[in-house]
């Protein structure tokens, strides 16, 4: 291999591809009801039993990354070997982990003469960042050198369009999304919002629909897409 592979497990690939293509994975931590579970991408962790949760009423939230771990995976990961490794991160502008690994990735470049780590913004999450990360390994297994796979990965994660839309506007309102006027309006009068990611990879509103089961898009509750 060219280069290494390190992602977080908001890619939302599961865990058997990831580890089959040999893709480094820095788990996040989710918290619910106040309980931290650690997001392994399915190897222990069930996203479907988070799932139910959540539709129970369950308060769930995730942790950022912080430098500590981002320091030990990447410094192992130099000591192994001097194989090139690529980081495709969580959009920095939903979460402050990106920012963390760049610190990391600074920390280690005042102890190591030569720190082979590109960090990568893939400005997209969930199924959006997987899709990145599942083009970086093809890229990987066809030979691409690091360089050549970062400016390919560059221009792709401007085209990726991402929509997601919600049965509940209570957990846009915890997050801060929605006011809790607008949470509590939406709700009586079925009125739910159609959310897309920018080119910031930021999470915005783009329109409403009185329902998500007849939405007029006919797009999934999580949807992802690269134009070609």
């Amino acid at each position: 291999m060219n280069f290494r592979i390190v992602t977080e497990s908001c890619c939302d690939l599961p865990y058997n591809v990831l580890e089959s293509e040999h893709v480094h994975v820095i788990p996040m931590v989710v918290t619910v009801d106040g309980k931290e579970y650690i997001d392994d991408s399915g190897k222990t962790f069930d996203s479907q039993w988070l799932m139910e949760e959540v539709q129970a009423g369950k308060t769930a939230s995730t942790s950022q990354v912080n430098v500590g771990t981002y320091l030990e995976m990447f410094k192992s990961l130099i000591k192994e070997d001097t194989t090139p490794v690529i980081y495709l991160g969580f959009s920095s502008g939903l979460s402050g982990s990106f920012n963390n690994a760049m610190t990391a990735l600074n920390m280690l470049k005042e102890e190591y003469v030569k720190v082979p780590i590109t960090l990568i913004d893939s400005k997209q999450a969930c199924l959006g960042e997987g899709l990145l990360v599942d083009k970086l390994i093809t890229l990987r297994n066809e030979g691409k050198t690091a360089q050549e796979a970062t400016l390919i990965i560059d221009k792709l994660s401007k085209r990726v369009q991402s929509w997601v839309t919600v049965d509940d506007l209570k957990h846009l309102e915890r997050g801060g999304r929605v006011s809790k006027t607008a949470a509590t309006v939406g709700t009586l009068i079925n009125i739910k919002p159609i959310l897309v990611i920018t080119e910031e990879g930021k999470l915005v509103s783009n329109g409403k629909t009185r329902d998500v089961r007849n939405l007029s898009l006919k797009l999934p509750m999580k949807h992802a897409k690269i134009f070609r």
